[in-house]
């Protein structure tokens, strides 16, 4: 049998391999954009480096996973580099557990797990699995992360509000939130709130710190690593309207970044709704609308792979950024 492949090698320093809590891969299965068809069965496979020395496998070995996907969909495959399939290995799509025809550790779906051709070891590639049957689609949106959750909301004494007296004013507030039918019970989250908060509040100190909601990363974040950046958000007010609180549509923007000590990190700008503010939006994310079973809408979803002083996102490098005289608030 001869498959077709489409392979890239990692460079060094980027090898997958039994470190962390596992590894993402996400990535689209869509028709063939030319043909709008879409038939075969794609196989994919990600290999570690020959001779890994983070699990125990022979020196003259390398391990990995190999899947066939018959279906067009999103997906996402979870899975380490120990050697061995098990319990933390899963491929999902937009309906949840996905049942692949193959989804097994390298070698134990019979294939050499000591070859060393090149593009075999050390590897991320998809191939048409039958050498008879033609493969046609199209593949997009490949993202290979690591499953590790670097930093999670926390809680209200993980944040601090700055640029603002909190004991004078409430421009930025923690609000405990129960999800749809647990109110009460010990599934609570956390939101942060911005209520009519300006950019800087110039009757706190010399009025030029930038008011925000920050916390310490105490995460060893390296410049060119990549990272999923997953957070929700609803631009909206209470108001009193004879006597009681509405939700009415609320204005404005807010931004989120990272920068490590070196000063690489990442920014996501604009963060808002378009059709609540007035300010000129550029964003740089993609939102996805949530409602819940009666269609009602919840609020918006952003995901996004971000690199860390890559250029992907605007401004990610503080020694290249000129600070000049702060803007006021739109």
């Amino acid at each position: 049998m001869q498959e077709s492949w489409w392979n890239q090698v990692f460079e060094p320093g980027k090898e997958i391999t039994n470190t962390g809590s596992g590894w993402i891969l996400n990535f689209k299965v869509n028709p063939n954009p030319k043909t709008n068809l879409f038939s075969g069965k794609l196989g994919v496979k990600v290999t570690g480096p020959i001779g890994d020395t983070t699990n125990t496998l022979p020196t003259n070995e390398f391990t990995g996973f190999l899947a066939n996907i018959e279906d067009a969909g999103d997906y996402k495959i979870k899975f380490n580099m120990s050697g061995t399939k098990d319990g933390d290995w899963s491929i999902e799509d937009a309906n949840g557990a996905y049942a692949a025809p193959l989804f097994d550790e390298y070698s134990a779906a019979g294939w050499s797990n000591t070859n060393t051709n090149q593009g075999v070891a050390n590897a991320i590639g998809f191939y048409n699995t039958s050498g008879s049957n033609p493969l046609s689609c199209g593949i997009s949106d490949i993202y290979l992360t690591q499953s590790e959750t670097i930093f999670s909301g926390g809680q209200a004494g993980s944040w601090n509000f700055d640029g603002f007296d909190s004991t004078s004013e409430q421009y930025i507030t923690w609000d405990k939130y129960w999800p749809d039918g647990m109110v009460g019970t010990d599934q609570v989250d956390g939101r942060i709130q911005f209520s009519s908060c300006p950019s800087f509040d110039s009757s706190f100190g010399n009025g030029n710190v930038m008011i925000t909601a920050n916390q310490y990363i105490d995460k060893v974040i390296n410049r060119y690593e990549k990272y999923e950046i997953s957070f929700n958000f609803k631009v909206e007010e209470y108001v009193d309207i004879n006597g009681t609180l509405t939700p009415v549509a609320g204005t404005g923007l807010f931004h989120m970044y990272y920068f490590n000590g070196s000063g690489y990190g990442f920014r996501i700008n604009d963060i808002g709704d378009s059709s609540t503010t007035t300010a000129n939006m550029n964003p740089n994310y993609t939102k996805e609308a949530i409602y819940n079973d009666q269609g009602v809408f919840l609020w918006w979803r952003v995901t996004k792979i971000v690199g860390i002083g890559d250029g992907s996102t605007p401004g990610d490098n503080l020694s290249l950024i000129h600070i000049s005289e702060p803007t006021r608030p739109y």
